[in-house]
């Protein structure tokens, strides 16, 4: 990416990632035909997304054979998959833009087999592939558009479905009505929360989490910006086919910590609970090491060895 970067003028890649990041805070269709388009998305959006991935691809119960990605992009998904699993997934990557399959293969992504089509007019059910992918997809379809791409997303989802969106109220909005269909749907809940219930977050506030990413020279300059990281907010969920094997407590904001005690705001099976811990209690280690999105565990709950 940094070589292809050098290769156009600076000022038209530095519009270009201007145009994105626009499209995106508006949650605007975003379009990208022209090379320096391409190219601007992947400096700015394509680690972002990485990332992202990467994080809720961590959650899930198995390392998958095979892999759907539903508005794949660039191959993105492709890209977390090699980091995040020992042996690499046959992939199927559904993409409406036809320029990417090519700009992908320029960057080095690992072969793959493209299905070019609008996910508005699939016209034919996708096969089943252990792991479907739906990222940053939802917020440009209609609702109804996307109700009927979920349910194609999960009927291709032979173990589990991976849903990303932005981490704002509107995108944790998708993610919570996605999360509801699914469960109608007969899915389990295996991250982040703990449970297959209700959310029992309540306005204005919303579940999200974050991810630090760091930025290239080119990636700072497309950007303008000066920090050498960004931190990356999404809302997720991991929709699995059997149930997770435990229910185990997810931090949600930034432990709050002082002098010889750590707070901390979790999701747990049975709600929401704020836990103080204290420096001479059996879970300090744990709760002065917890970030934001972690999961969580008492001691007093942990079996042999754990």
């Amino acid at each position: 990416m940094e070589r292809e970067a050098a290769s156009l003028p600076t000022t038209e890649l530095t519009a270009a990632a201007r145009r994105l990041s626009d499209a995106y805070r508006l949650e605007q269709p975003v379009r990208l035909h022209r090379r320096t388009d391409l190219a601007a998305y992947a400096l700015t959006r394509m680690p972002a997304t990485f990332a992202a991935l990467s994080t809720a691809f961590a959650e899930l119960p198995a390392a998958p054979a095979s892999m759907i990605d539903f508005g794949a992009g660039p191959g993105t998904s492709l890209w977390a998959a090699r980091e995040c699993f020992a042996d690499l997934p046959a992939a199927t990557l559904v993409e409406q833009n036809t320029n990417w399959a090519g700009f992908a293969a320029e960057l080095g992504l690992p072969p793959a087999t493209w299905r070019h089509a609008d996910l508005r007019r699939l016209d034919r059910a996708p096969e089943v592939h252990d792991l479907a992918v739906l990222s940053y997809v939802l917020n440009e379809l209609s609702k109804l558009d996307a109700t009927r791409i979920l349910r194609q997303a999960w009927d291709a989802a032979g173990s589990a479905l991976v849903l990303l969106e932005p981490g704002t109220p509107a995108g944790f909005a998708r993610v919570l009505e996605a999360r509801r269909q699914l469960i109608e749907w007969g899915a389990f809940i295996a991250a982040p929360c703990p449970h297959s219930g209700e959310c029992p977050l309540q306005r204005p506030d919303w579940c999200h989490f974050a991810v630090r990413v760091d930025r290239t020279r080119a990636h700072r300059l497309a950007k303008g910006g000066e920090l050498g990281y960004e931190d990356e907010k999404f809302s997720y969920v991991v929709a699995t086919r059997s149930a997770p094997s435990g229910a185990l407590s997810r931090v949600l904001r930034h432990p709050l910590h002082s002098t010889g005690k750590a707070e901390l705001k979790l999701c747990t099976p049975v709600g929401l609970e704020t836990v103080l811990v204290r420096k001479k209690q059996p879970d300090w280690t744990q709760a002065r090491k917890a970030s934001w999105g972690d999961r969580w565990l008492p001691r007093a709950e942990a079996g042999p060895g754990e």
